[in-house]
Order: structure tokens, then C-alpha cells, then sequence
């Protein structure tokens, strides 16, 4: 009994184990290798480097940039294209968000309190009630400004 023990560990050691693709992962990694932030046109995700994958689920399809060099560039102008657009939409609405909150705050001797839902240490949720923070609405305007101006170099 005791060698058919040994033999089982040993086996088991040289046996590959039950491993499950984590498609996810795999996902992010490819977002990390091929400019993070993809934009959607069709059935498909862009990204900035002319890779696409398909917009069917973490496990979908990958393509490569297409070979020929007007092809190419015709398919990553698209991608800042529709970055752009999704930039100057977002711009609105923070900018009509932040002017609405300042008009609210406006009439207020105190800070706004709203109750928004964090993550703790542990990764559970949690909700916590905040005071309106205009300044981080500031800084977001900031950002999708910045977003804006690296989709105009890109789009000359």
C-alpha cells in the first residue's frame, strides 16, 4: 500500500494538473501589450497599434494589423477617430455634471454628502458616504482634456 502511495505522488507530480484557461487575464494582458484603452467598431475592439480583437468575450479573436501600410493607417485613424469622439462626449457631460454640482454646492453652507460603493481590503464591497469632492470632477475635466489634445496629435 505504502510503495502504491508513493507511486501515486510521484505521478502525480509528472501528471499535468486540471488547469482552466483564464481568459480574462489573458485579455488584460493583451490590452497591456497593445495600448490599453481599445475602442469599439463593430464586432470588434481597436486598438491603438492596429491589433484587434473580437468584442465577443474575453476569449474571442485576435488580428494582427493588417499588412498592407494604407490599410494600416486607415485602421488606426479610425481608432483615434472614435477615441476622440468618445472624448469630447465625456467631456460634456463631466463639464454639465461639474457646472450642475457647482450651482448645487453653491447654495450650500456644507459640502454635499452622497454615498458611493468602495472595495475594502479584503475586496468585499462596502458603501461609504463621501463629501462632494468638485475638485476630483476638476481633475477628470483635466484628464479627458489631455485625452483630447493626444487624439489631435495622433489624428494630424
Amino acid at each position: 500500500m505504502l510503495a502504491t502511495n508513493r507511486l501515486n505522488s510521484v505521478f502525480a507530480t509528472l501528471l499535468p494538473s486540471k488547469r482552466s484557461e483564464d481568459w480574462k487575464a489573458y485579455y488584460l494582458s493583451f490590452c497591456d501589450a497593445h495600448g490599453q484603452f481599445p475602442m469599439l467598431d463593430g464586432a470588434r475592439l481597436i486598438f491603438p497599434d492596429g491589433w484587434t480583437y473580437s468584442s465577443s468575450g474575453y476569449a474571442g479573436q485576435e488580428w494582427p494589423p493588417p499588412e498592407d501600410g494604407a490599410e494600416r493607417a486607415a485602421l488606426i485613424r479610425t481608432y483615434w477617430v472614435l477615441r476622440q469622439e468618445l472624448a469630447k462626449k465625456e467631456f460634456l457631460a463631466v463639464s454639465e455634471h461639474l457646472r450642475q454640482m457647482e450651482i448645487v454646492q453653491s447654495s450650500r453652507s456644507c459640502p454635499i454628502m452622497y454615498e458611493v460603493e468602495r472595495r475594502d481590503e479584503a475586496g468585499k464591497k462596502v458603501k461609504m458616504t463621501e463629501a462632494l469632492n468638485l475638485d476630483s470632477i476638476r481633475e477628470q475635466l483635466v484628464a479627458i482634456r489631455e485625452d483630447l489634445e493626444l487624439c489631435n496629435e495622433n489624428l494630424m
